[in-house]
């Protein structure tokens, strides 16, 4: 299979791990280059991490010849207008969660790529994960029974300056596009994409965005999710499936290397340490479907980025939380 050729734009802490995935990965992808707004910053980035060469502008990578795909690590109000940069190049695009801002943005995405011939994917890691595969695989077997209800909760309080990026509105920040993203996209990924009625609550910032939030989702056959996401606040951190014979908890589930199986008074385990740091399942994913000439993920489906952005959506609106670039 010939190497994907990769390139890079941002230089955040996401930016680093994806690069160092890269490195892991190198028998089956290339990390040619890496942009940012400021030369020297791409410069010392590749230096870091083994680039070929850096730029000191998006659109010079974006229309650079030795790239093929470009991963986005830009920061959420950026990810439309990056991506469709590169679309616009020829380059295929793995875009970091939140993929846009709201559903128009994702659709417009999704028809670009697909009337281009080139693949593009939310970077949501999380669903690549070995633990969420057997996950699936005892939920289905009725070993467990049905399940009833999940409760999962995402919070963090980073200090200085990742708080400031975090809870500014010109970035898109909120625990809602930062953190909620994964506790909704978990459900999502473990009851539907389709829940019946959903209801949320969230604390704003003087902002307008969104420190805390609450989320209410309901499901045709009676399931229910209660969540939570925080960027004020630190949290547990865990989901626990609970179904009518057992429940699961799954530690970290956004990072999940592992679970604990209830049932009686039994109690298994369940291990999946990550063979580097996570990122690897997702990028050799990228790497097979742009390898097949697809325009899409048959895992992370455009359908799915679409059905968790529309819920989110929905939760803004009822809010009344809007971003600057929005007014």
């Amino acid at each position: 299979m010939k190497k994907i050729r990769w390139g890079i734009i941002g230089t955040g802490t996401i930016a680093k791990k994806f690069a160092g995935t890269l490195g892991y990965l190198s028998d089956e992808c290339e990390f040619v280059g890496v942009a940012s707004r400021s030369l020297e910053n791409a410069e010392a980035f590749a230096k870091q991490y083994g680039a070929k060469r850096a730029f000191g502008s998006y659109l010079e990578l974006a229309q650079s010849a030795d790239i093929d795909a470009v991963y986005i690590a830009t920061p959420h109000n950026s990810h439309y207008e990056n991506s469709l940069l590169c679309l616009k190049n020829n380059k295929h695009v793995l875009c970091e969660k939140s993929f846009t801002i709201d559903v128009s943005q994702a659709e417009h995405l999704f028809k670009q790529a697909s009337d281009n011939g080139l693949f593009i994917m939310e970077a949501f890691w999380t669903k690549f994960l070995p633990a969420y595969a057997e996950i699936h695989k005892i939920l289905n077997s009725g070993e467990l029974g049905d399940v009833v209800n999940i409760a999962a909760d995402f919070g963090i309080n980073p200090p200085g300056s990742r708080n400031d990026r975090k809870i500014n509105p010109e970035l898109a920040g909120g625990a809602l596009y930062d953190v909620g993203i994964y506790v909704i996209g978990i459900t999502c990924m473990l009851l539907g994409y389709k829940p019946e009625r959903v209801v949320s609550n969230a604390v704003l910032s003087e902002g307008g965005v969104d420190l805390s939030s609450f989320y209410y989702m309901q499901y045709e056959r009676g399931q229910v999710a209660l969540l939570s996401s925080s960027v004020e606040a630190l949290s547990r951190q865990q989901a626990v499936v609970q179904c009518k014979n057992g429940y699961i908890v799954i530690d970290t589930p956004h990072a999940a290397t592992g679970f604990t199986v209830y049932q009686n008074d039994n109690k298994k385990e369940y291990n999946f340490p990550f063979d580097f740091d996570g990122f690897e399942y997702q990028l050799r994913h990228a790497n097979d479907c742009i390898s097949q000439g697809k325009t899409a993920s048959d895992i992370m489906k455009p359908q799915d980025t679409i059905a968790v952005l529309k819920i989110m959506d929905n939760m803004r609106k009822e809010w009344g939380m809007k971003f600057p670039f929005e007014i």
